[in-house]
């Protein structure tokens, strides 16, 4: 009877475990796909955000201001993210691995008024 409890007990801390770890993933957003990922800044961030207020939201969360340039003379495309904006800012969200390395980019747009007016979200993933 004592291994039986035993074998019970195991199961329970085995579903413990795999109940919070699928808790902590689901609640994670950059597990999620890329256009739910864009979906989830949006609501962060809406259309129409200013610079100031969504640069603060980025050192609020942690994400890192990889660059931040302004082309006043004319709105610019990022190259590798297709983004416009008289002012593009480049941010890494953070990544994760489950068997790769995945990293999540995010690049926002903004126009002459300095309001927030496109988005991108760019989900890589590391093989080597």
């Amino acid at each position: 009877m004592k291994l039986k409890a035993g074998w019970i007990e195991l199961l329970g801390v085995i579903a413990l475990i795999s109940l919070v770890a699928f808790g902590w993933w689901f609640m994670n957003p950059l597990y999620r796909s890329e256009e739910k990922v864009h979906s989830w800044m949006l609501g962060l961030a809406p259309l129409g955000t200013t610079v100031d207020d969504a640069l603060h939201l980025a050192r609020e969360r942690g994400w890192e201001i990889r660059s931040d340039r302004e082309f006043p003379a004319e709105p610019a495309r990022s190259h590798y993210s297709e983004v416009e904006g008289t002012r593009i800012v480049h941010l890494y969200l953070g990544g994760y691995r489950v068997v790769f390395q995945v990293d999540l980019d995010a690049f926002w747009g903004f126009d002459e008024d300095g309001k927030l007016t496109d988005l991108k979200v760019r989900k890589m993933i590391d093989a080597l």
